[in-house]
């Protein structure tokens, strides 16, 4: 991958050393309009290329409308030979992978093309493939994301879940525009069987928002029920009975002056040898992960993101004991875990950027 490539430089180019870009497959349309705009106004905005080759040629990345425009003025004589304005963001030894990610970027941007839905699809394929080919890292692909897919950060992650989620026929609905991504994204962070009915239930026409919805709500249904046997097992013993110890009848003691006979006194109380068991004493809060861990629930899979949070959340904290002040001492706990840890998953990188973004705020750094 080409780290320079956002380097870019503006260069006059002869027309005739720029070629096509064999990996562009959009078709070529709206010839004649932007003819039409290029005798008015020229080349407003400049072609982006790759190279020098080896035989000084130049490959297109983007602007092969305009290039055609420009070639059909000028075989009408409409204008002169001579140089197009060019940026050159790489060197001829740009990966393909990353050439044909660069195309697909640009011209979703600047096309109004009905279904993005599939190049998006496609666009989180090649970072993929980018990511893999190059060894790259979690916090280099999602920077890879942020960079490439012009959406919100949300939907960015429901095309990178529909993608990993791996399930054939869900990702076709999606290239297809049967479902939207958004719903798609939910139903992909469903067990699989869940995720087979819920497709089923779209394909035969149902109401997404429903299907989803009920499918959704039998997933929260399942986690909560794992999450009271979870609980239950992580509530101290209780304290066991105490013996019933009746005290024996105490002696009438003398008046002053009366003088005691020694007989013999009432039996000993009970004995004492056996103590009676304290608790065991709370071994310390577990960290966030060991509850999820707990209710059999992957913290930053979706469908910890479909449970109510907040309903759970308390519903543990209130079975566990656990204060505002020990929730930080669990923050403190991860932010220790996580700068030991050799790598990062993506999640724990946006939880690390979730972190940065609050020092930010507070200390202005």
């Amino acid at each position: 991958m080409q780290e320079n490539r956002n380097e870019t430089e503006l260069c006059y180019i002869d027309e005739e050393q720029i070629v096509p870009n064999p990996l562009n497959h959009f078709s070529v349309e709206g010839i004649e309009e932007m003819a039409g705009s290029l005798r008015s106004y020229g080349i407003v905005t400049p072609l982006t290329v790759i190279g020098p080759y080896g035989d000084g040629t130049f490959r297109l990345i983007a602007g092969e409308r305009r290039l055609t425009a420009f070639r059909k003025l000028k075989e009408q004589g409409e204008t002169e030979d001579g140089k197009l304005p060019c940026y050159v963001i790489g060197t001829a030894e740009m990966p393909e992978t990353e050439q044909e990610l660069l195309i697909e970027v640009s011209n979703v941007d600047t096309r109004d093309i009905q279904n993005k839905q599939m190049h998006y699809m496609k666009i989180v394929r090649l970072i993929k493939e980018l990511v893999d080919r190059e060894g790259l890292s979690k916090r280099k692909e999602m920077q890879l994301r942020k960079n490439y897919m012009r959406c919100s950060e949300r939907y960015a992650r429901f095309y990178n879940q529909v993608f990993e989620n791996d399930n054939p026929e869900l990702t076709r609905m999606v290239e297809d525009n049967t479902i939207s991504i958004s719903r798609a994204g939910r139903i992909a962070g469903l067990p699989d069987d869940l995720q087979e009915l819920a497709i089923r239930d779209v394909q035969a026409g149902q109401p997404q928002d429903e299907v989803v919805e009920r499918y959704s709500k039998e997933h929260t249904r399942r986690v909560e029920s794992a999450a009271v046997p979870a609980a239950k097992a992580l509530e101290a013993p209780a304290e066991p009975d105490l013996p019933n110890r009746t005290m024996p009848d105490l002696p009438d003691f003398p008046e002053a002056g009366q003088q005691v006979s020694q007989q013999p006194g009432p039996e000993a109380p009970p004995s004492m040898a056996d103590p009676i068991r304290e608790p065991e004493a709370d071994g310390g809060e577990e960290d966030l992960d060991a509850m999820w861990e707990e209710l059999g629930v992957d913290a930053f899979h979706s469908e910890a993101l479909a449970l109510d949070t907040t309903q759970t959340l308390n519903t543990y904290q209130t079975r566990r004991g656990v204060s505002g002040e020990e929730e930080l001492d669990t923050v403190l706990a991860w932010c220790g875990k996580i700068r030991k840890a050799a790598a990062l998953t993506e999640a724990e990188w946006e939880a690390v950027e979730a972190c940065r973004k609050v020092v930010e705020k507070f200390c202005g750094i």
